[in-house]
């Protein structure tokens, strides 16, 4: 019997988001309530190690690019530096971090229990001209979410407890991570500090987007809730938001995907390499979910692509019938689709990350094989195609 939104309890501070995340819905109308907040649960107490994880590959990979020691970086996909929610190629990497956030800037992202309103964990990165210099990561049980706002006496970690939006949750923590910075980094403290904060389902909504294209539109809908949908807050939020990123949030769904896209990938889709440690963790703990995310998606429906992105019609949250019937699932324009098997590849493999030549120029009924690959996996172990 499917869940229906209704189902969902009123007390869960993110519940009017949740039609917008378009991986963790299916999972909830099928799964149930129950099975689905235990799932969050789960990720909220892995979630450290996945970031880590990501961090780490592309810290070291932008590493080896600029001492030279991996050829074709056009061909070769990480996470983005801040925030890793989405893949980047290594040649893009720097450049991009440095047009969105400055030439010396400090970015923090931090991650939210919708079920209690308490931060768990969280990164930070400080970066000068594009280029990581220093980072570090906090879990949940860290004494330093016990520190408290100098004026207002609050808990780091309850911060967003204590306003009702993000953005003024976020200059609050702001206040306190500054003192945190200056305490370690004096040499930074004139720096430009950014903090991105985010609810735990849209982070397990992207943990499981394989789809570059879908993480930057998935982003832009978080974002701009407040404005297109007049939902009471955003999703995901940046505060203060960068001057260029918040040019961008004005544009319409479509240039902001196809401009991000063009920054950190050439316009070109990469199925983002979810490495290792999430795809067994995934196999192990949530089966169901690993089955109903990505197996299908690669080999029943089909990975959308970024022509039916560009696309695509989200449903009305502005009906009152949308909400009462539940039917949230977005409307992809009729075309081709990616399927694992097309590829020549295993879902397993596909997971690891493939970069294709296809484009937001794709004709719809252009056909995607395996000679459209132009390069396999994430990171130091990509293998190369053409």
């Amino acid at each position: 019997m499917p869940t229906y939104y209704g189902d969902i309890p009123d007390s869960l501070r993110t519940k009017r988001f949740l039609p917008l995340s378009f991986n963790m819905w299916p999972i909830i109308r099928d799964f149930g309530w129950n099975y689905s907040k235990n799932a969050m649960e789960l990720v909220f107490d892995k979630y450290y190690y996945l970031a880590r994880e990501r961090l780490d590959e592309a810290i070291y990979t932008a590493k080896e690019i600029i001492n030279g020691k991996i050829n074709d970086p056009e061909k070769v996909f990480t996470f983005f530096f801040f925030p890793v929610v989405f893949g980047i190629r290594s040649d893009l990497q720097i450049g991009t971090t440095k047009l969105l956030y400055g030439d010396s800037t400090d970015s923090t992202f931090i991650l939210i229990n919708d079920f209690t309103g308490e931060i768990g964990t969280f990164f930070n990165c400080h970066m000068e001209s594009g280029i990581p210099v220093d980072w570090f990561m906090i879990q949940k049980d860290d004494e330093i979410l016990n520190r408290r706002h100098i004026k207002f006496g609050y808990k780091l970690k309850d911060i967003p407890n204590k306003y009702k939006t993000l953005r003024k949750s976020g200059q609050k923590i702001i206040d306190v991570l500054k003192d945190i910075r200056n305490e370690r980094t004096p040499q930074w403290a004139n720096s430009t500090y950014h903090v991105v904060l985010v609810w735990m389902s849209a982070a397990c909504n992207l943990g499981i987007e394989i789809s570059n294209y879908e993480s930057i539109a998935n982003i832009y809908d978080g974002i701009t809730a407040p404005r297109i949908w007049g939902l009471p807050d955003a999703y995901f939020e940046y505060v203060p938001y960068p001057p260029f990123i918040q040019t961008l949030l004005i544009s319409p769904r479509f240039n902001f995907t196809v401009i991000l896209a063009g920054l950190s990938a050439g316009h070109n889709l990469y199925i983002q390499g979810l490495g290792d440690f999430w795809i067994n963790w995934l196999k192990s703990d949530l089966p169901e979910i690993y089955e109903s995310a990505l197996i299908n998606k690669l080999e029943k429906n089909g990975l959308v692509t970024p022509y039916q992105t560009l696309n695509c019609q989200i449903a009305d949250l502005n009906s009152k019938e949308i909400w009462k019937t539940s039917k949230f699932e977005p409307s992809y324009p009729e075309g081709e689709r990616i399927f694992s098997q097309s590829l020549g590849m295993s879902t397993d493999e596909v997971l690891h990350g493939v970069y294709l030549d296809i484009n937001k120029d794709t004709p719809p009924d252009y056909k995607i094989t395996k000679d459209d690959i132009l390069s396999l996996g994430i990171g130091r172990s990509t293998k190369f195609i053409k």
